[in-house]
């Protein structure tokens, strides 16, 4: 899988830290994760990035699904993913980074629930 498809991938998977019960729902699938300890800080950044990452893909997704062929289609998700990397790495944050972050907090529901914690304080 390459970078772009594995950003996609991580994008879908963010709207889940947004969701607190789709979230709920997949940890108890997976108890016990084993995951790193993240700053306050870095999640501070993380919590931004996805926040930002969330309002491109609402715009994209509308102009995903008005794209009338494959090639137009392909442009849209092109464009969409050139926004979310760059809004990432604007934040000082590496892709992966983000991606592994996004990764252990679907698993941890403490860390899940830091990551949710920022994004409200931000958002205030």
């Amino acid at each position: 899988m390459n970078i772009r498809s594995g950003f996609i991938a991580a994008l879908a998977a963010a709207l889940v830290i947004a969701a607190p019960v789709a979230l709920a729902q997949a940890v108890e699938s997976q108890p016990g994760a084993n995951v790193p300890e993240y700053s306050d800080t870095e999640l501070k950044t993380f919590a931004v990035a996805v926040m930002e990452v969330q309002r491109i893909n609402e715009v994209y997704s509308a102009k995903l699904q008005a794209a009338s062929t494959p090639e137009e289609q392909e442009t849209v998700v092109q464009t969409a993913t050139n926004q979310m990397t760059q809004v990432v790495e604007k934040n000082g944050m590496s892709v992966d980074r983000f991606t592994q972050i996004l990764n252990h907090a679907q698993m941890s529901p403490g860390l899940a629930d830091r990551v949710r914690k920022h994004m409200q304080e931000v958002r205030y």
